[in-house]
Parts: structure tokens; C-alpha cells; sequence
């Protein structure tokens, strides 16, 4: 493929995806061959001034993102810089990517532990990179408010910087405005909320419910609730608290944002499994034996624990409801 005539594009996707699948089958992998091929083949394509700056910087951010430690950002880069910077420095992507490089080195400047792990010069460094993320945001928003992508960028700055509620909450309602089944925002809108952050449960509870009520909001945005319940159990099962699947309101949730999603979204089957699933889980075992009606051929057997564990459940939930089905 290197020594085709193909278009870099093509050549950049066979080397990257190549990389990608070496490292899932084995992280000691010898990549290097492979990683110099797909940045030579990315570089060609910035070298096209015809390119859409779109199709361009949302290669280069998916190649910055195999390996987001700040050697690979820096190795990556080292060449694309000057290309970026002769004929693409003043795009909306441009700015958008330097965004989202400089989170990614302020979360490595500060590590991923808790607030009071952090120290002072980790701190005082991750700030910085916020601050120049947050620069570059703006500009980048200025340019394209349209993009999709940056409100979801400045729930990830503000994520890092935790100023006010208001900031978060004022660019996912950009992102909905743009987008109205815009899940991924509301996800990041949810961990927001989130206890561990800045909310807490009764908030990240109260804002995903309105994922589900919302007339406006389509798509898989209902299940952002059955996300969130499942977040807080696991959160609630490190304290101890293994009783929370039991809870009558989780299960009154779960079963409003599962019959809202499916109004939505009639032909979602594979989605069917999970509500069994979960239904299953919370004690509804007739629940779970319609929907295991209606999955048919649509099954994904790791919603379960695999064949053997489903077999089990459903045995289970036939002699709880009386072997009807």
C-alpha cells in the first residue's frame, strides 16, 4: 500500500488501523514500522491544500489519539506542525485539535488520582494546558459555531477546570442546539454531575430523567439514565452497598427510559438484550422474558455473562413467573 498510487487517505487508514489491531492483539507489539508509515501517509494528506479541513484534523486526532501520552503527541507532530502551519493554522479544526491536545497534556501533567494526590507543580501545570485549551476553544467556536465537536470539547475543559455549573451547562446547550440526539453530550453533561465531580446523585439523577422527558431530545439520549444508574451502582457498590439494583425507583428508571428509547427507535433490537438484561437484574423477570421474546436472532450474549449464564437466567425467571414461557 506504502508504494501504491493511492491517495495518502486510504494509505493513512489501512497503516493506522493496521497499529490499532497489533496493539489490541498484543501491547508489546512491534509497531514502529507501521506508526512511521501511517504519520508519513498523514502528512502527505495535510500536503493536499484541496483537502477538507474536517476530513484532515479528524485523521490527525484519531492518530494523536492511539497513544495519548505527550512522547506520542510530540513524535506525531514533530513534522505536521509546519504543514499545519503553512496553509492550515487559521481553520476552526486547526484550533479545535489544539484543543483537545492541550487537555489531553494537562491530564498527563496532572495523573488521574484524586484532588488531594495532585501536587502543587501537577496542579499548577494542568491548569495552564486548560488555559491554552480554553484559548484555543474560543477561537475555534468563534470561527465554526457549528461544529458539533467543540461544545463537547468545552464539557471537557470545564470538566478539568470545575469553575461553574453554569459554563458546563452553557455549552451542552450549544451541543443540543446544534444536535438534538446528541448523546455523547449528554453523557458528558452526566459525568459532570456525577458525585465524584461536581454534582450529586440527586443532580445527576434530576438532569438524566430530563434526557427521557425531554420532547426535544431523541435518538439514544433516553439511555443516558440507564447510564447513570449504572455508574451509581457501581459507585455505590465500592462503599459497600450492593442493594441498589433493588431500589424500586431504579427500576421504575430504567423501564421509562427503555419505553421511551424504543418509541424512538422501533427498529433498535440489539438493544432489547440489554434491557432483559437489565430487567434481570432488578428482580423483573417477566420483564425479562419479553424482551428475550423479541431479541430473537439479535443476541449479545456478554449482556448476560455469556450462553451458560443466560441459559441460567432464563430458567430462573421461568420457574419465578410460573414456567409460562
Amino acid at each position: 500500500m506504502f508504494l501504491s498510487s493511492h491517495h495518502p487517505y486510504p494509505r493513512h487508514l489501512v497503516d493506522a488501523r493496521t497499529a490499532v489491531v497489533a496493539r489490541l492483539a498484543n501491547q508489546a507489539s512491534r509497531r514502529a514500522g507501521v506508526q512511521i508509515l501511517a504519520t508519513q501517509a498523514l502528512e502527505d494528506m495535510f500536503r493536499d491544500t484541496n483537502a477538507p479541513p474536517s476530513v484532515l484534523f479528524g485523521r490527525l486526532e484519531a492518530w494523536t489519539g492511539h497513544d495519548k501520552t505527550a512522547e506520542w503527541i510530540d513524535w506525531v507532530m514533530s513534522d505536521l506542525t509546519a504543514l499545519i502551519e503553512g496553509s492550515w493554522t487559521h481553520t476552526a479544526d486547526h484550533h479545535g485539535l489544539l484543543a483537545e491536545l492541550a487537555i489531553d497534556r494537562g491530564w498527563q501533567v496532572r495523573g488521574g488520582g484524586f484532588a488531594d494526590t495532585v501536587s502543587d507543580e501537577a496542579r499548577a501545570g494542568f491548569a495552564r494546558h486548560l488555559a491554552e485549551a480554553e484559548r484555543h476553544l474560543e477561537t475555534a467556536w468563534r470561527i465554526d459555531p457549528t461544529n458539533r465537536k467543540f461544545p463537547l470539547t468545552g464539557l471537557r475543559v470545564e470538566l478539568g477546570q470545575g469553575r461553574v455549573k453554569a459554563v458546563a451547562r452553557a455549552w451542552f446547550d450549544r451541543a443540543m442546539a446544534l444536535d438534538p440526539d446528541h448523546y455523547d453530550a449528554c453523557v458528558s453533561m452526566a459525568l459532570y454531575l456525577e458525585p465524584k465531580w461536581y454534582g450529586s446523585e440527586e443532580e445527576c439523577l434530576r438532569f438524566a430523567r430530563e434526557c427521557v422527558r425531554s420532547e426535544r431530545w431523541g435518538g439514544r439520549v433516553p439511555l443516558v439514565l440507564v447510564t447513570v444508574h449504572g455508574k451509581l451502582a457501581n459507585w455505590r457498590k465500592q462503599r459497600d452497598d450492593d442493594a441498589y439494583w433493588g431500589r424500586p425507583q431504579v427500576w421504575a428508571d430504567l423501564q421509562e427510559a427503555y419505553e421511551k428509547f424504543f418509541r424512538l427507535n422501533p427498529d433498535a433490537h440489539t438493544w432489547r438484550a440489554k434491557y432483559a438484561a437489565d430487567a434481570f437484574r432488578c428482580g423483573r423477570h417477566g420483564v425479562f422474558l419479553e424482551q428475550v421474546e423479541r431479541f430473537g436472532a439479535h443476541t449479545n450474549w456478554n449482556y448476560f455473562g455469556g450462553v451458560e449464564a443466560f441459559e441460567g437466567m432464563l430458567a430462573q425467571a421461568r420457574a419465578e413467573v410460573g414456567g409460562g414461557r
